[in-house]
């Protein structure tokens, strides 16, 4: 099932988010050694400042609206499925609040998930893997994901290598059709 907009849950859900990232930020926790984008990771240095904490962030040559849509495109055209596309600034303006645009999109494919969760049952708060895209200050569209580096060592999976680097590069290659072109 797919969910359009969930002004309720969107709301939450960017509390949630902003809570995390406020309390991420002044911790030095471990998981900064897996804040460096992975090999092959779209390089951009204007926005390596972005890329901690395990994200890539990839710019696009495109709007938000039409990089989520040709994120949704290619998500189709592949094994995985967009399980949710929460509308954060759609939340927003429902409650009279003004924000960029900014979307996540929930990409899964159980056939990937389930035995990162089997090795890491945790996982599952990370799965299914989120996009999101947004419109920063500077009037940039970016595209952010979390990195399988990050996964694995924020969840301690073990002995799931290949499966990892199979899904960091369908990661790359979703983030190249969708703002790349």
């Amino acid at each position: 099932m797919t969910f359009r907009r969930l002004p309720f849950l969107g709301l939450l859900v960017a509390t949630m988010f902003c809570s995390f990232i406020v309390g991420r930020a002044t911790s030095t926790s471990s998981l900064a050694a897996a804040a460096s984008p992975p090999a092959g990771a779209p390089a951009n240095s204007s926005l390596q400042g972005l890329q901690g904490q395990g994200l890539v962030v990839v710019q696009s040559n495109f709007s938000a609206e039409e990089t989520a849509e040709r994120l949704t495109m290619a998500v189709s055209a592949g094994a995985a499925s967009v399980v949710a596309d929460i509308d954060h600034a759609a939340a927003a303006a429902a409650v009279g609040l003004e924000l960029r645009p900014t979307r996540v999109l929930l990409v899964g494919n159980p056939l990937a998930g389930t035995p990162l969760m089997v090795a890491s049952q945790t996982a599952g708060i990370d799965l299914p893997l989120k996009f999101l895209i947004y419109e920063d200050a500077e009037g940039r569209v970016l595209l952010a994901y979390n990195s399988t580096r990050y996964l694995k060592r924020r969840h301690h999976i073990r002995g799931e290598d290949q499966l990892l680097d199979n899904i960091e590069a369908n990661l790359r290659a979703l983030a190249e059709v969708a703002t790349q072109g």
